[in-house]
């Protein structure tokens, strides 16, 4: 049962995540509360909307702020600096869109980041009606920041209130049981994004971390478990940019 298992395992692994419809099959992370976007609107995976024509296709980091000169979506702004080669590969790799909301402009306003599988990046412009759709079926306040991350399946798989590293949100794409299978199934694909460092291949952009080996130390960051959270010196407690001194 050694080395001669691992095929069969990858190919179990493989239809358990894919038998939701080809999204990050698995149910809501625990704790977060939030139901499938087809539970909060039944068309949801069949629409065309802003978020139904991405269902089984690509991850979504939804940010939404009242405005640009907001204080969070200014910090998350720096952090989802798309001028960067090797973030731009991050993205593409995840299959992973940033899709911004200025819910307090008038008339309110967004665009759909996208990032190709060569390191291109094409923005999409968002109307009223689509930024309302948006909002409305993730609850996102029009007066405050909030981020979500949601599946391939549309799921809510986590919200951050406040801005964080742009490592955290793609620590927690990797987390996701569909992106843990093609970390394995995309592994001898060549990456052909522009920025990549030489010598990555698909699957191996970013090293994962396990969240709960994280030990806290001069110039390191601590655990993001909230019972863990704890700061020395030089060192930051948590993932909010925010809280920053």
């Amino acid at each position: 049962m050694g080395a001669g298992c691992r095929p069969l395992t990858a190919c179990l692994l493989l239809l358990s995540a894919l038998r939701a419809g080809s999204g990050d099959g698995s149910l809501p992370s625990p704790g977060s509360g939030d139901p499938p976007a087809a539970a909060l609107n039944p068309s949801a995976a069949s629409s065309p909307g802003p978020l139904g024509r991405h269902f089984g296709k690509s991850r979504l980091l939804v940010i939404s702020a009242p405005g640009p000169l907001d204080t969070s979506y200014r910090l998350m702004e720096r952090q989802v600096d798309l001028g960067k080669g090797a973030l731009r590969c991050d993205l593409a790799l995840r299959d992973l869109l940033v899709m911004v909301l200025f819910q307090g402009a008038r008339p309110a306003q967004g665009r759909l980041l996208r990032v190709s599988k060569e390191g291109k990046v094409s923005e999409e412009k968002l109307g009223p009606e689509e930024v309302g759709q948006v909002s409305r079926r993730l609850s996102l306040e029009a007066s405050q920041f909030g981020m979500v991350l949601l599946r391939k399946s549309l799921h809510v798989y986590e919200r951050f209130p406040y801005a964080v590293r742009v490592e955290a949100v793609l620590e927690a794409v990797d987390q996701m049981p569909l992106r843990k299978v093609e970390s394995m199934t995309r592994r001898a694909q060549k990456l052909k994004c522009k920025g990549s460092r030489p010598g990555r291949i698909s699957g191996q952009v970013h090293t994962r971390r396990n969240l709960a080996n994280r030990t806290t130390s001069t110039g390191t960051m601590s655990n993001r478990s909230p019972a863990n959270r704890t700061k020395t010196s030089g060192a930051m407690a948590n993932r909010s940019l925010v809280n920053r001194t």
